[in-house]
Order: structure tokens, then sequence, then C-alpha cells
């Protein structure tokens, strides 16, 4: 429930070093549940110490809690920078991270079981890239959780940072630090 989903992000957190600014998510990906090919650029307005800072992601990290997954249960990450592309099979208690941009995708769930996972992304002061449509997509907060981001794009928002979302999953909590 959404006690279980606050305190595993609690957690999570905890093992985050805490000079790094970060946002996370966490999924619950269902049957037919995937994420189109995308790059994670966005530029994002973090709370720091009381002040508002211009960030971009840097890197993308994702925690897979799902026991007993297998290619077979699809939901595999696909790392399209490498030729041929890469696919990474979820496997339970590992950990993805690389930096962004880096085009990918999750590809379809294909069991009635749920895939979860956390996933977020470490942020940088400034704009290390361009981005293609909005120059801020999300509010995250340093030092506590904050219910209210602020998103100053909702379309961009609901493309972009909560695709799972949509018609490719469900998001079952968000959780800015």
């Amino acid at each position: 429930g959404e006690e279980d989903s606050r305190l595993l992000r609690e957690v999570v957190a905890a093992a985050l070093p805490e000079s790094r600014i970060h946002a996370l998510q966490a999924a619950r990906y269902t049957r037919g549940g995937f994420i189109e090919p995308h790059d994670d650029a966005a530029y994002v307005d973090a709370t720091v110490n009381g002040n508002t800072v211009l960030c971009s992601r840097q890197f993308a990290i994702i925690f897979y809690l799902t026991k007993g997954w297998d290619a077979t249960c699809g939901g595999s990450l696909v790392d399209h920078k490498v030729t041929p592309p890469k696919l990474y099979v979820p496997e339970f208690n590992s950990i993805v991270t690389f930096k962004v941009p880096r085009l990918h995708e999750v590809m379809p769930v294909t069991v009635d079981r749920p895939r979860f996972t956390i996933f977020g992304w470490f942020l940088t002061p400034g704009k290390l890239y361009k981005v293609k449509s909005a120059d801020v997509v999300e509010n995250a907060t340093v030092g506590g959780h904050g219910k209210d981001k602020g998103v100053k794009d909702k379309a961009v928002k609901d493309k972009v940072v909560s695709a799972v979302s949509k018609k490719e999953g469900e998001t079952i909590g968000d959780a800015y630090w």
C-alpha cells in the first residue's frame, strides 16, 4: 500500500549520498506496461536549502524490486545507445544506472503479475544539454518529502517523468528529496 511505498522510498533515499540532489519515484508495471524510447533529458527546478535551482538530470537510476523475473516476463530495459541494442532483464535487488541523455525504453510486460521499481535521477545544477520540449519538467525538494511538486508543464511531466502512469503502467507513488 501507500505506507509500504513511502517506507521503501525512504529506505532507498537513505542509501543515496546526501550531497546529491535526486528525484525518485516508485512504479508498478502491469501486463502491457511499457515506456517508449526516450532519453530522460529534462530540466528540473530543485529546492536546495530554501533556494530554487535549475538542474539537469545527470544520471538515471533504476532499482529492481521484483523477485523471480526473467526475460519471458517482458519489461526489460533496452539500451539503444549501443549497436545492436542491449537488453537488460530486471533482476531482483539490482541497480542499473546511466548518464543522461541516453536513448532507452522499457519493453511491454507480458505476464499477469506486476513488476516493481524505484527509479529516478541524480540532478546537477545548470543546463548540461538541450531539451526538446520544455525548460522545466518538475520540482524536486532536497531534505524532505515534497508532495506539492509544483509541476510547471503538466503535459511534459505526464509524457516524460510519469510515463508509467498512463497506458504504460501505473505509478504507485512519487517522492522528491
